[in-house]
């Protein structure tokens, strides 16, 4: 419960994603499964801010499902889903995904960003998670 309200809440994107500046929902199913959201992503110089704006489906407290719905991006989609492992607080995260971006950069430099940022994704929601145990509900 405690990693699927961290990857669910918005406000704290920019905590545990390398680049993301701003998070916002634009607009919320009425049965609250799904939504779509913009992240403002920046890189730094010489790459301008990327506008990302996604709809993610949400099988609570398992599965978060996303894909492209306007922006930048020529093409994403992916999930992020959290295993219970069967002993308090122990769950595994997993995350697959399949980008393109609509900017002419090499492919090598977008592994090489993932290749780095992923690892780092997983450790701030690691953190954050456990920070939030600590503090409890």
């Amino acid at each position: 419960e405690t990693v699927w309200r961290l990857m669910v809440d918005c406000a704290r994107a920019p905590s545990f994603v390398p680049h993301v500046k701003s998070c916002r929902i634009i607009e919320t199913s009425p049965d609250g499964l799904s939504d779509i959201r913009e992240h403002v992503i920046t890189y730094g110089f010489p790459l301008p801010p990327i506008r990302n704006v996604f709809r993610s489906d949400y099988t609570p407290p398992r599965e978060v499902r996303f894909s492209k719905a306007g922006g930048d991006m020529r093409m994403m989609k992916g999930v992020w889903r959290i295993e219970d492992l069967g002993a308090p607080g122990m769950v595994r995260l997993y995350y697959e995904a399949q980008l393109a971006t609509g900017a002419p950069l090499p492919r090598s430099l977008i592994r090489s960003i993932l290749r780095h940022d992923t690892p780092r994704i997983f450790k701030a929601v690691q953190a954050e998670a456990e920070d939030d145990a600590r503090r409890g509900p």
